[in-house]
């Protein structure tokens, strides 16, 4: 919120409404000067004080803000830890799931977001389950997050391959050009 203005200059602005009155709140981002290129996100928060007698509630309503300062753009994504186990019942050798346990860092300067395909194969890469498809949500730049993803239908091969691969994606502000980020794939070895 350290960019943000409203028409008097400063970073708050205080008003009473009556009920269901509406108010405009105009506000200007103003970039400083050593501002990396990429993108940046703040917040702007509404804050209701209702004053009792012996507490006072305050009720805080925010929206996220997405900037970005123009300059050379690196969207990426990586899987830094990738980690699978298998869990079945020893009565059922054909049923069983792996459980995938990733995280993912974003090390560009481009909030992201990715869809993802994750399977498991076994003895000479032979399929052991059906291609499943999830996704997971933005990730600023700087940030990481840990995802649990689980593949069923896993029956126990002893060797098992679960892999995964993650499709990152942004949309360019010019909408005529997408920016192109490259796929990530990661997988390992878990037995069953």
């Amino acid at each position: 919120g350290a960019w943000l203005h409203f028409e008097d200059g400063s970073d708050r602005i205080k008003f009473s409404l009556e009920p269901n009155e509406v108010r405009l709140l105009p506000f200007t981002i103003t970039f400083p000067a050593e501002a990396t290129p990429g993108d940046h996100v703040g917040g702007l928060v509404a804050s209701v004080i209702e004053q009792g007698q012996q507490v006072s509630v305050d009720r805080r309503v925010a929206t996220s803000i997405f900037a970005r300062v123009s300059g050379e753009l690196q969207p990426a994504l990586s899987i830094t830890s990738y980690d699978a186990s298998y869990e079945g019942d020893w009565w059922n050798p054909f049923s069983g799931s792996v459980k995938l346990h990733y995280t993912v860092t974003n090390p560009g300067n481009v909030a992201l977001a990715a869809n993802l395909t994750s399977g498991v194969n076994t003895w000479f890469g032979i399929p052991a389950t059906g291609l499943q498809g999830g996704s997971i949500p933005i990730l600023l730049p700087g940030s990481t997050a840990t995802y649990d993803f689980t593949v069923g239908g896993v029956g126990q091969w002893f060797y098992l391959n679960p892999s995964t691969v993650l499709n990152p994606f942004v949309d360019s502000p010019d909408a005529d050009q997408q920016l192109i980020v490259s796929p990530i794939t990661r997988d390992t070895v878990t037995f069953a």
